[in-house]
């Protein structure tokens, strides 16, 4: 590299880091997203906690209409990182394995999954309920309402 090209290179670093040294560093405005359009990750996280405790999941499977005691013989949950057992249970899933109308399905891939979204309520989906494995080939299969099965 010539002299020439060697100052012009330092002078056009020192110019840009003047001008970041004067800008405000707006990943960290935690003025919201009204003020602002970048977003702050902390915050977001800590308005929306992911976990939830042993009340809440029964309060959602009572709503949905289990026997809370019998749904939770057949529970397995995965504790959130932040809990602290044996003083805090905090869980950030769960799986229940046993569906209304069908019962116990402990020894498959059909389950309630149990998690908390951004509305502050645990909700349930069903895993696994309605695929078969069609013979021979890799094509999905769908029970229908009717019993019938279909692949493809």
């Amino acid at each position: 590299m010539s002299k020439q090209h060697t100052t012009a290179a330092i002078i056009f670093a020192v110019i840009i880091l003047l001008v970041l040294a004067v800008m405000p560093a707006q990943a960290q405005d935690i003025g919201g997203a009204v003020q602002s359009d970048a977003l702050y990750l902390p915050q977001i996280a800590w308005t929306f906690p992911m976990w939830f405790t042993i009340d809440e999941l029964s309060q959602a499977q009572a709503d949905a209409g289990y026997d809370v005691d019998e749904a939770q013989m057949h529970t397995n949950c995965t504790l959130d990182v932040t809990a602290v057992p044996p003083y805090l249970y905090r869980f950030s899933e769960c799986k229940q394995y046993f569906i209304l109308g069908v019962g116990p399905t402990e020894g498959t891939d059909h389950y309630i999954l149990w998690l908390k979204l951004n509305d502050g309520k645990v909700h349930s989906i069903e895993v696994g309920g309605t695929m078969v494995q069609s013979a021979g080939t890799d094509a999905p299969c769908y029970t229908e309402d009717d019993g019938e099965v279909t692949c493809g």
